[in-house]
Formats: C-alpha cells, structure tokens, sequence
C-alpha cells in the first residue's frame, strides 16, 4: 500500500465565516489545517477537528515571520495551500471615509495578502502548492458606499492577475475567488449613516439596507464549492463564487453608463439624488 504525504494547509481569517468553513472543509479531506486570527478564544472550536490554531495578527508582520517559521518547522518546510482570507468590510460615502477606516482596509485586505504571500511563498515553491484569495465582486461592480472597500478588493484582483504570471516558473498555482454575498459577518457592518454626514437621509438609509439585505448563500456550501475548486482543478485562474457572483461577472463586463445605470437602479440611487437635491434646496430657502 503506498503512503499518502501529508499535505499542509494555512487559512487567515478563520475565526467566524468563510475562513472558519475553509478550515473545516479541507480538514475533512485529509489536509492538516492551522487556523490563523488575531483572537484565540474564537478558534478554539476548531480544535475539535483536528485542526491546530495559531494566533496571528496579519498585519503585524513580525508575527507573520513567526508563523511562518513555525509551520515551516512543523511541515519540513512545506505549505500546499496557503488561504489568504483575512478581511474587513467598510462601509461610508467616499468623501467621508475616516482615515483610520481607509488605511485599516487596505491593511487588511490588501497589503497582509500580499506580504502573507510573499512570506510563505518559499514553503509554497517547496510543495508546488496553491495561494488562494477571498476576493469580492465589489472590484468589479461599483457599489454605492463601498469605494475604498472596492478599491481595497480591485488592488487584491490586480495584484492576483500578475502573481499568477510570476509564480508559474514554479508551478505554483493562484486562484483568485471574486466573492459574491455570503452568510458572514460583514453583512452586520450595513447600517444607517450618522445624521452628521451630508448624504443622512431616508433614501440614504434605504440604499444602504438594499446592500445588506442581498440573498446569500450559505458559508459552509461557499466553502465545499471552493475548496473543490482548489483540490480538483487545474491551473490558474478568476473564480465567481457565492451568491450574485456570477451576475457580478457580466455586470463587470458592461460599458460604465449602462453598469452605472443598472447599479443606481438597483440600489435606487436616483431616489437619493432626489432626496438630496431637495434637501439641499429646503435648506438654502430657509
């Protein structure tokens, strides 16, 4: 009987939601996972399966280093699935975002992608493995209230493109997953503006509820599809998962007046033009 090597598994973000999910779906298959997030008491279930978590802040990068050496030290220096799925939502019209919030979400969602990657690629190279990201479909439809969330997750879909280009002398695969609305969290972060901003209205308010109230699909069913697409493809590539996300895809591919025109329609941002305009207007009678 030949003896199955033991393969080796990473997931950021895996203290509630898709992270939690990944990490228990590729348990199932066999795969020895370490689950990452910055609070212990959070991963402590996981333990349950098998799984050994690690406490990591991701954009810390001294503890990024430390993590490293200690995988690196428990798998002969090997990763076979490195999951970059740490993330944050952000929430706010573009000209009233906070700076902490702007650079929080980059942080998050973009530069400790990348300096994970860039860690842990030499165990990654050693097993010729895959790096995977939990991207969003905002990179590629303009959401209302969402531009630095957008951007954060446009920078992450770019840098994917030219990665995969980068890491093929290697044979190492990079997989991409353009993420539509799944049961997480971050669907909690949809909530009324402050009366302080200059777009507090109703009609504000009602946008803002349509974007939180998108059908979503199940994390544990976003996670078996996923983790399928990593252990039973090929190559590559720009995957559309979760709910709405393949809609996302041929919105994406529309000239920007007609995606303008069907994003303000969806999300009734006429009414809160109107509504503004005639805030606006009252306010300079008065």
């Amino acid at each position: 009987m030949v003896a199955v090597e033991k393969r080796y598994a990473l997931v950021t973000g895996a203290s509630s939601g898709i992270g939690k999910d990944l990490s228990i779906e590729l348990a199932s298959r066999g795969i020895q996972v370490y689950a990452c997030a910055r609070r212990m008491d959070r991963l402590a279930d996981l333990e349950q399966y098998g799984i050994e978590i690690i406490q990591l802040d991701v954009t810390n990068a001294q503890e990024v280093s430390r993590v490293r050496e200690l995988i690196a030290s428990k798998t002969n220096g090997k990763l076979d699935i490195l999951f970059n799925n740490a993330g944050i939502g952000c929430t706010s019209p573009a000209i009233e975002i906070a700076n902490k919030d702007m650079r929080s979400c980059f942080e998050v969602n973009f530069f400790a992608a990348v300096n994970m990657t860039k860690e842990f690629s030499p165990l990654l190279i050693n097993s010729k493995g895959c790096v995977a990201f939990t991207g969003s479909v905002a990179a590629d439809v303009p959401l209302p209230w969402g531009s630095i969330y957008g951007a954060s997750k446009a920078a992450l879909k770019h840098y994917c493109k030219i990665l995969t280009l980068e890491m093929r002398p290697f044979d190492v695969r990079v997989l991409h997953f353009s993420t539509g609305a799944v049961d997480t969290e971050i669907f909690e972060k949809f909530q009324s503006l402050p009366e302080s901003s200059r777009y507090y209205c109703d009609a504000t308010n009602n946008s803002l509820q349509i974007l939180g109230d998108q059908k979503r699909m199940d994390s544990k069913k976003y996670a078996a599809k996923v983790v399928n697409d990593i252990l039973n493809g090929t190559g590559s590539g720009q995957i559309y998962r979760g709910a709405g996300a393949t809609t996302a895809y041929f919105l994406g591919l529309l000239p920007m007046p007609i995606l303008n025109f069907v994003v303000t329609k969806v999300f009734k941002f006429d009414e809160v033009c109107k509504a503004l305009k005639e805030k606006a207007k009252a306010r300079f009678v008065e």
